[in-house]
């Protein structure tokens, strides 16, 4: 493997044939390069700060100030429910949060890494009502999909602490993505996808701080 092909890897790169020439006739290096996944979420959230967090927060605010309402459906027309015990549990979702706070949590990792999953306290069963709801750390989820059967299904949910894995059946998380087409199980979000372009931008921005801290000077 050359220098070149070890750097781009690391952006998640691999060559895909023989150098090919350009349309204006003179060869490419860079054409053979494509993206081939999309890059993990320890690594889409490396890079949320800057302007990527400016724009994430100002999506999640955006989403966490929408008024949730809830209606019955019935056959004279919709009628809007004001009291409930969801809407109490959406309100104070847990005892060290809001429901703004889940609301947010949701978007953000939506768009950093198309995953977001919500721990149901106190659900044992499907039909089981949560007591309390907990957003887990997407980088710290695995999807463990059971493969024997078919349709392939979620045989479970693994979440990694410092000290322990803690195993959830699927009724337990509620797991909001968006979607993937090359994976049914998990989603991919917006920052995962063009993580080569924010670094691209964070060094140039670090070239013309270093520039200016040079006095205007390449280097020397």
């Amino acid at each position: 493997m050359t220098f070149v092909e070890k750097i781009l890897s690391k952006w998640g790169y691999s060559r895909k044939g023989a150098l090919q020439s350009s349309a204006s006739g003179g060869s490419d290096p860079f054409i053979i390069w494509r993206s081939s996944k999309k890059v993990p979420v320890d690594r889409a959230f490396e890079v949320y700060a800057g302007w990527v967090y400016a724009c994430i927060r100002a999506i999640a605010e955006e989403i966490a100030s929408m008024e949730l309402q809830l209606f019955k459906v019935g056959a004279d027309g919709d009628e809007e429910i004001f009291e409930h015990e969801i809407l109490d549990l959406l309100d104070a979702v847990n005892p060290y949060q809001t429901g703004l706070e889940l609301k947010y949590n949701i978007a953000a990792h939506l768009e950093a890494v198309g995953n977001a999953y919500v721990y149901l306290e106190g659900v044992k069963s499907e039909k089981g009502k949560p007591t309390a709801l907990y957003v887990l750390n997407p980088a710290k989820v695995k999807v463990v999909v059971n493969r024997n059967t078919f349709p392939t299904a979620v045989e479970k949910f693994q979440y990694r602490t410092e000290t322990k894995v803690y195993e959830f059946k699927p009724y337990e998380v509620l797991h909001i993505k968006y979607p993937d087409p090359s994976d049914p199980f998990e989603g991919v979000g917006t920052v995962q996808t063009i993580a080569q372009w924010i670094d691209a931008d964070n060094y140039a921005m670090e070239f013309n701080r270093r520039f200016f801290l040079n006095g205007a000077r390449l280097g020397g």
